[in-house]
Order: structure tokens, then C-alpha cells, then sequence
């Protein structure tokens, strides 16, 4: 009998390797799995996706996050025009700053939008979500390690150990730092996403929820 297709709904806040992981797949298991999401929105939060959620879609959610601190770096790295388009697509209601002017004043960007809280409403959103299909939480940051990459493998039914060698080669650190970005307000980035941090430290570094994630 030919194995069926496992149809993945991959989710992410942004900067944290959604296209680089969407590549390795479709690159080396296009027949085994299928990550997607129909509507192209994957960085959008839970209420956005409850309707389709509940549909024959797909078979299983998989959520991939990184630490928000370099996934802030990621967005940095890209240009103020790029973030602000990010967080207009997240759902995020302000602007850069009170004029809707790019800033390079961190302190009075972070002032403005308080704890660039969009990134912890969308964790929040998913995290508290009911979803009655298999879900695997797993940090960009954890990929490399073995016994992640086997967990992985093993939700998204590949050869496990095809998976760990190809996450192993290929998988690389953030190439870009605080340094590079010429960032002088590193320590008081790093407080406003201390919240989120929190939260997401409780998560080893992959959580798979077999029967699905139901709200309390």
C-alpha cells in the first residue's frame, strides 16, 4: 500500500528558520510530508487559523519558535521597513514610533510599543489554543540536537535518522549578532522580551502533544 502524504500546518512569529525548515523538507521528504499553510499567513495567531483548524486539511500542526531575542535580530537585520510590515502582518495596531516614522532610538522604539508584545500574544495565543490534532512545539535553537531532530522526525513520520544527519550538516547559528547590528540598547532589548523568555523556557527544546492541546 502506497504511504500516505502527512500533511503538516507549519506556524512561526518570523525569525525563527520557517522558510530554511519548509526547504529541507520539501527538498528531501516532498513525499513523505507536506508543510503548508493554505492561505500563506503562518505568522499569523491562533484566532486567526480556529476556522480551518477544525477542518480535513492537514493531519498536524507543528510550531516552530526561536528565542524572540534573535528573532528580533532577524527582523533588525532586515530593515525597519521589513519590520514594521512584519508586525502590520502579525496583527500588530501601532506604528514604529508616535509618528509612524523608522527609528534607530531603541529605547524610545521599545518605549512606544512597550514589550514588543506582538511576538508573546502570538506564543500565548498558541500555547492556550484548543487543537484537536496532534502539536509539536520545537525551537529553531534545539533543531541540531539529536534527540530534538529525532522527535521531529518521528511527528512528521520521515526517516529519523535521514532527518538528524541532515540537521546536523546543515542546520547553522545566527549569523548575525548584536555587534554586526551596531546595537546599543542590547540590555534594554534583551529586558522587554524577558517575559516571553520566561514562558518559553519551560518548553525543552521540542514539546509534542500526541492527542492534541486543549484550553484549560
Amino acid at each position: 500500500m502506497e504511504k500516505k502524504t502527512v500533511k503538516v500546518k507549519i506556524v512561526s512569529y518570523g525569525g525563527s528558520g520557517l522558510k530554511w525548515v519548509s526547504r529541507v523538507f520539501e527538498r528531501n521528504f516532498k513525499d513523505e510530508v507536506d508543510l503548508y499553510d493554505p492561505k500563506g499567513e503562518p505568522h499569523k495567531s491562533f484566532e486567526h487559523h480556529e476556522q480551518s483548524l477544525q477542518g480535513s486539511g492537514f493531519d498536524k500542526v507543528l510550531i516552530l519558535y526561536a528565542d524572540p531575542r534573535n528573532a528580533f535580530l532577524s527582523f533588525i537585520r532586515r530593515g525597519k521597513p521589513f519590520l514594521e510590515a512584519h508586525l502590520k502582518h502579525m496583527g500588530c495596531p501601532r506604528p514604529i514610533d508616535p509618528h509612524g516614522r523608522p527609528s534607530n532610538n531603541f529605547v524610545e522604539w521599545f518605549r512606544v510599543n512597550q514589550h514588543f508584545n506582538e511576538l508573546e500574544r502570538w506564543w500565548d495565543s498558541w500555547v492556550n489554543a484548543t487543537i484537536n490534532k496532534p502539536v509539536c512545539f520545537i525551537k529553531y535553537e534545539g533543531l541540531r540536537a539529536d534527540a530534538n531532530a529525532r522527535a521531529l522526525a518521528r511527528f512528521t513520520e520521515v526517516p529519523e535518522q535521514m532527518l538528524v544527519d541532515i540537521l546536523q550538516k546543515e542546520w547553522k547559528h545566527r549569523q548575525v549578532g548584536w555587534r554586526q547590528l551596531q546595537l546599543t540598547d542590547k540590555k534594554v532589548v534583551c529586558k522587554n522580551f524577558q517575559s516571553l523568555v520566561d514562558k518559553q523556557a519551560k518548553f525543552p527544546g521540542v514539546v509534542t502533544f500526541p492527542n492534541g492541546i486543549r484550553k484549560d
